[in-house]
């Protein structure tokens, strides 16, 4: 089921220049078009009999995991116990894959699934299915390393919500038992932004988040992030694209008010590439497209507003 076939069209207009009232309605039909789509896919979970396992797919900065703590708060509200489990958690240690890659001649790219523990996943999912305690890695990716294990028992009529690229492969699925009753979501940004010079594009969010993440939150180098994403973009091809998955929900985790919000810090980002860099025409003519957008300072944002808590 599409977000377009659960609630009516959000087409969503940057003018320039916003009022105080024209923020409000942004940040508020952004928001509620988001939660609603976590409400429907709660209570699909809560009507559902039986083991439920939520497996939240979708491509690099699409907002699975932001989408995966926003549906565990909904479920909290409908009584339903929940454990969010991040298939980033199970990444290897970086100089072990680079050197594993290295030897065995392959590009590294941490958006494949051969970048995991994959067995470690298989052990610890094993253990939760039997009732038994599982210890479950937390991943710093700032430092690119494991920084400490979680012990995890299952409760009865606990939802699991596994989130990650390629989540919903056939090596995780094989994971989970027999009697398991899977949802499976795919999460991406589908819409594009209208501002009065141009389209800012569902794509160009995700390179925007893909910026802010690995620049402020991680400390990567700009050219770091971009030999990355040329490397994803590459195995994408070579994969011929995505497979044909069949999802239970396609969510649209869209907020229309993020390009107002990430333009101050993109600029600080992308504004500091050099002119001899590769990279320098590519920054500046993103930038120039974002220019199309008025900036929003993140203290318009309500306190208890999804970007805050949950993105």
């Amino acid at each position: 089921m599409k977000a377009s076939d659960m609630l009516e069209d959000l087409q969503v207009s940057i003018e320039r220049p916003l009022t105080k009232e024209a923020i409000d309605e942004l940040i508020c039909r952004s928001e509620d078009y988001l939660l609603r789509q976590a409400e429907t896919v709660a209570d699909a979970v809560k009507n559902s009999a039986g083991e439920v396992v939520v497996l939240v797919d979708g491509p690099s900065c699409a907002g699975k995991s932001g989408f995966a703590a926003l549906l565990a708060n909904c479920l909290s509200k409908r009584e339903v116990l929940s454990r969010v489990i991040s298939l980033t958690s199970f990444l290897k240690n970086e100089t072990e894959y680079r050197d594993e890659c290295k030897k065995r001649g392959l590009k590294v790219n941490y958006a494949l699934l051969e970048a995991l523990y994959l067995d470690e996943l298989e052990e610890c999912m094993s253990l939760i299915h039997q009732g038994e305690t599982a210890l479950l890695p937390v991943y710093d990716r700032k430092w690119a390393t494991r920084r400490e294990l979680i012990p995890f028992t299952k409760r009865e009529g606990q939802v699991l919500i596994i989130e990650g690229s390629g989540v919903n492969d056939g090596r995780i699925r094989s994971f989970l038992t027999a009697d398991s009753r899977v949802i499976s979501l795919k999460v991406d940004l589908l819409r594009a932004y209208c501002s009065n010079a141009g389209w800012f594009s569902s794509s160009d969010l995700r390179f925007a988040r893909r910026f802010v993440r690995d620049g402020l939150l991680y400390g990567r180098g700009v050219e770091r992030i971009y030999a990355d994403l040329e490397l994803e973009r590459m195995q994408a091809r070579k994969s011929g694209g995505e497979s044909e998955v069949s999802f239970d929900f396609t969510i649209d985790t869209t907020l229309g008010y993020e390009p107002l919000i990430l333009k101050n810090e993109l600029h600080k980002i992308l504004g500091s590439v050099k002119s001899e860099s590769r990279y320098y025409l590519s920054s500046t003519k993103f930038l120039s497209r974002l220019d199309t957008v008025p900036e929003l300072d993140r203290s318009f944002l309500p306190e208890g507003s999804i970007y805050k808590t949950f993105i």
